[in-house]
């Protein structure tokens, strides 16, 4: 790596964020093909990258650490000296170019603690918190709405390198393929589409859910269907969630097991369908190259659809508060799904060997 330029790229969280930063790898490979590129991410959207063939390092930022040290007066001072260390790490590798794409305060210290001479950053309303305070190369994004991946993209231009392509490449494993095909033996889809269902989102993001009773009815409809077979899945937390869209079917429906997020990628990435609602897992089942039907209440779509064409976003409407979304009727899901599946299949995401 002696003479390499070393670029860090800041995007910490969440899963769908992340998945709409990778674009950026390639590009930025492409355009350097010496340059050592390392991506600084917290704890659990971690997994999405390691064995990424584009990046030298990935650094985990120890957030929940951090937090809960520097919660607590009894600790903070032990908190404090953990993100010292941390951003002394940071600036022992001499970074040349760190690139926020994450537009906060955390992430403008995290851009200034690199030491990197060459600071980019989103000006508002691409960034927020005083973010463009710590970067001193600015981004500008148009006042109207601007789809997450065009922002990866316009961060990518601004530093010289092209974005003349989306592509995703997910470091999915052998490992994370046995795991999954060891369950598929026993899914017999009989010929015809299968289709997974993923009816959750984090805790955190709860306003984003449809609702469980409409859920229930997009299976039971679904399953009505000759030739179609369908699984649902879920996340650590909504396993009772994922039981009761199952249970109401009597049987027809499949419980995915526990899986990480790679080889949750790999089991949507052999699915002919997704259906969910604006969370990460939706992010990874178009960057697989699997058709999406996306429910959307109280987030834009304009920002966050599912890249690409061939896939179906169900949406009535901005709501009124995110209490009250306006969500669409379990039938619309259902027509959009089956009008999915009789468009031509697309070509599928196969991953990185490793």
């Amino acid at each position: 790596m002696n003479g390499a330029r070393r670029i860090l790229v800041i995007r910490l969280g969440a899963v769908g964020d992340v998945v709409r930063t990778m674009p950026a790898l390639p590009l930025l490979r492409r355009h350097d093909p010496r340059a050592s590129i390392s991506w600084i991410v917290e704890e659990g959207p971690s997994a999405l990258l390691a064995g990424h063939p584009d990046l030298h390092e990935v650094i985990v930022l120890p957030r929940r650490s951090l937090g809960g040290l520097l919660s607590s007066p009894g600790t903070v001072f032990s908190g404090i000296g953990l993100a010292s260390r941390f951003a002394a790490g940071l600036r022992a590798r001499r970074f040349d170019v760190a690139l926020d794409f994450h537009g906060t305060f955390k992430s403008g210290l995290v851009s200034l603690a690199s030491g990197a001479l060459l600071r980019y950053g989103f000006l508002p309303p691409g960034s927020k918190e005083g973010n463009r305070l710590f970067n001193n190369r600015h981004v500008t994004l148009p006042a109207s709405p601007v789809h997450r991946i065009d922002r990866t993209l316009a961060m990518v231009r601004a530093t010289g390198a092209p974005a003349d392509e989306v592509r995703v490449e997910l470091p999915i494993a052998p490992r994370h393929r046995r795991r999954v095909e060891e369950w598929l033996g026993g899914w017999d889809a009989a010929g015809g589409s299968r289709i997974v269902i993923y009816p959750g989102s984090s805790l955190r993001q709860s306003y984003k859910r449809y609702p469980r009773p409409y859920w229930v009815e997009v299976a039971r409809q679904l399953t009505s269907n000759e030739g179609l077979s369908v699984a649902v899945a879920g996340g650590p937390g909504e396993e009772a969630l994922v039981k009761e869209v199952a249970d109401a079917c009597a049987g027809r429906v499949r419980i995915a097991p526990a899986l990480d997020l790679l080889e949750l990628a790999e089991l949507i990435r052999r699915c002919d369908l997704f259906i969910g609602p604006d969370t990460g897992p939706m992010h990874i089942a178009w960057a697989v190259g699997t058709r999406v039907v996306a429910v959307f209440g109280p987030t834009d779509p304009a920002l966050n659809a599912p890249w690409g064409e061939g896939h179906q976003v169900i949406y009535n409407g901005a709501p009124s508060s995110r209490a009250e979304p306006r969500w669409p009727a379990p039938e619309q899901l259902v027509h959009a799904a089956i009008a999915a599946l009789a468009m031509e299949p697309r070509k599928q995401s196969l991953g990185t060997e490793s």
